[in-house]
């Protein structure tokens, strides 16, 4: 029991950590609105975002969070994949203490199951705060709705076509063309090529926001979008790649973006002579991510990923907006990061 407590007093110092450094990331750099106010916290998370110039693609992170607070240049991901790197978010611990090593497997989600009730959202409701994760969990996750959430609104992955539970172990499914009214009910943009899954989230996040300052509690958030994260294989090509909305799609030329150094060809993922004192499972899956690709296709990948990412930078402009007009945003804390960055620099 003693260091379940340690472990909530450890994630909860880690967030006061961030109200005390950066006060708050609203508009118009404000103090807190009162000394000793609970903030509302909001956590925004991308899925395998690159530091490698990422950035210029997106106004609204760069005017409305990091001009306004702090920008960290050395931060680390303890295990940079998307299970291990969720599993810290929740739990405020390493993989070797959560359990949490691998994205599929028994060292997935299984692992931590178990305690899934004693982790940041459920601490976060006893200290009472509302509390609601909207989008990508943790991969292979059993379909229910978790504890520790006032909403649970998770996306099961995709663009165009993917699902949802929204409150409920009942999948809500989205399919490419279709889903026009449930993108009208939460204010998002709907295309030909239907309800985009960041949009839609989006969406989802300000109608939460606004039913959330409708009370005195403060409230945290996790706003995880899939982007910009590799999804279908782009045609001629056959390769996998993120997919932009509609509306961003061929917005950036791949001719332009930025490509690793060594020659016309890379690595996907390391030297393997640099792995031989590593466990075994990570020497295994290290040889079978070591593909070569070529320059050409780390372009089309990076416009692609770009383009992606414009639309995770549309909803943050639409969040920080009804942040705003509801009138929480001085008493906000605002965190923006990604699970990894998935070794693309």
């Amino acid at each position: 029991m003693g260091s379940r407590i340690g472990r909530r007093v450890a994630l909860l110092l880690f967030l006061l950590t961030f109200i005390a450094v950066v006060g708050t990331l609203g508009a118009h750099r404000s103090p807190l609105r009162a000394q000793g106010a609970r903030p509302n916290i909001l956590v925004i998370l991308t899925d395998d975002q690159p530091t490698l110039g990422s950035l210029g693609y997106m106004p609204n992170v760069n005017a409305l969070i990091r001009d306004q607070g702090i920008q960290f240049f050395r931060g680390h991901i303890a295990n940079p994949l998307c299970c291990p790197s969720r599993a810290a978010l929740l739990t405020g611990q390493y993989s070797h203490n959560n359990g949490v090593w691998d994205n599929q497997g028994d060292l997935a989600e299984p692992a931590l199951d178990a305690t899934i009730d004693n982790t940041l959202g459920a601490w976060l409701q006893q200290a009472g705060y509302r509390t609601a994760y909207v989008g990508k969990w943790l991969n292979n996750a059993p379909e229910k709705v978790y504890p520790g959430w006032t909403h649970f609104v998770r996306l099961w992955e995709g663009f165009y076509d993917y699902a949802i539970n929204f409150d409920s172990p009942e999948r809500r499914w989205f399919t490419a063309g279709q889903n026009q009214i449930e993108c009208a009910l939460v204010g998002a943009p709907f295309s030909a090529a239907g309800c985009y899954s960041t949009d839609y989230l989006a969406g989802v996040s300000t109608r939460i926001i606004r039913e959330f300052a409708a009370d005195s509690q403060p409230f945290f958030l996790v706003y995880a979008p899939y982007g910009p994260h590799s999804s279908q294989p782009e045609d001629p090509f056959n390769q996998v790649v993120p997919v932009p909305a509609s509306r961003h799609h061929g917005s950036v030329d791949p001719s332009v973006t930025p490509v690793p150094d060594g020659g016309n060809s890379y690595r996907f993922c390391c030297d393997l002579g640099l792995l031989a004192d590593r466990p075994v499972f990570w020497r295994n899956r290290a040889a079978t991510d070591s593909q070569v690709f070529d320059q050409a296709f780390h372009r089309r990948y990076w416009a692609r990923m770009a383009e992606t990412l414009m639309s995770v930078d549309d909803g943050v402009g639409r969040i920080m907006t009804t942040l705003q007009e509801v009138g929480v945003l001085d008493n906000t804390v605002v965190v923006y990061y990604s699970d990894n960055g998935h070794m693309i620099g």
